[in-house]
């Protein structure tokens, strides 16, 4: 799971090469993030989801159920 891709994609704005950007900052937390943070946390729950089930379809392929 790419915990930085997942943020990305639920609209957190991230630091480029800003001269101002703080050592080691990822995500500019200067905005209000409370959408954003409900996108990331379903996100996160949907990526448990589908990589939780993959092994049971291979499971279920192979004892052809």
């Amino acid at each position: 799971m790419n915990i930085k891709k997942l943020a990305e994609q639920a609209g957190f704005v991230m630091w480029a090469d800003e001269s101002w950007k703080p050592e080691g900052a990822i995500i500019d937390w200067s905005s209000n993030y409370d959408k954003e943070l409900e996108r990331f946390a379903e996100l996160i729950v949907r990526e448990c989801i589908d990589e939780s089930f993959e092994p049971l379809e291979i499971i279920d392929s192979e004892r052809k159920i």
